[in-house]
């Protein structure tokens, strides 16, 4: 039994007539879930700003098509937002054509993963990951799914990962300040 089924969803915000056609093929990728209370709505951030700002029941949102693989739900969706010109066209909310090109489907490449490790964090970037996650909720399920993923997590990897995270803080100090906090 596969982990997913890939599938491509349109969105019609009703009172703006804004429309957002999407995919969706990621691990646990279940069109049975979308648009559902603790199930998968989209990653745009233009359809999320409008669910916030007019509510769920302003739109109408319907899964279309699904796949046996998440290359065939890519191209699927790249070639509906190219035949529409959704880029081109104010009514569409989407940014880009998705597909194959915009995202990758499995592990990254040694290389893009060389590229990630040598970007440095700013003060900025932070800020700015850390206010989008305000007020973000997290349903009951998915913290028991997310608890019960930790728990399944393999020993000697578990072990790695602290270890890790031990290196990283040899040599590490702290202010007088900072320590009578920690001791509180």
């Amino acid at each position: 039994m596969s982990d997913r089924i890939p599938y491509t969803y349109f969105v019609l915000h009703i009172p703006t007539g804004l429309k957002y056609y999407g995919s969706k093929y990621g691990k646990g990728a279940d069109p049975s879930t979308f648009w559902k209370s603790g199930g998968y709505f989209t990653s745009s951030v233009k359809v999320k700003n409008l669910l916030n700002e007019y509510g769920i029941d302003s739109f109408k949102a319907e899964v279309r098509k699904v796949f046996e693989s998440p290359d065939q739900a890519l191209t699927y969706e790249y070639r509906f937002l190219e035949k529409v010109g959704a880029l081109g066209k104010s009514e569409w909310l989407n940014e880009n054509l998705g597909g194959a090109k915009f995202r990758n489907v499995g592990p990254a490449s040694e290389k893009a993963l060389a590229s990630q490790r040598k970007k440095k964090q700013t003060p900025e970037g932070n800020a700015k990951r850390s206010a989008s996650l305000l007020g973000r909720v997290i349903s009951e399920d998915t913290k028991k799914r997310m608890s019960l993923s930790q728990l399944k997590r393999p020993l000697d990897k578990e072990e790695n990962r602290r270890n890790k995270i031990r290196e990283k803080a040899i040599g590490r100090s702290h202010d007088t300040d900072t320590k009578s906090k920690l001791s509180d």
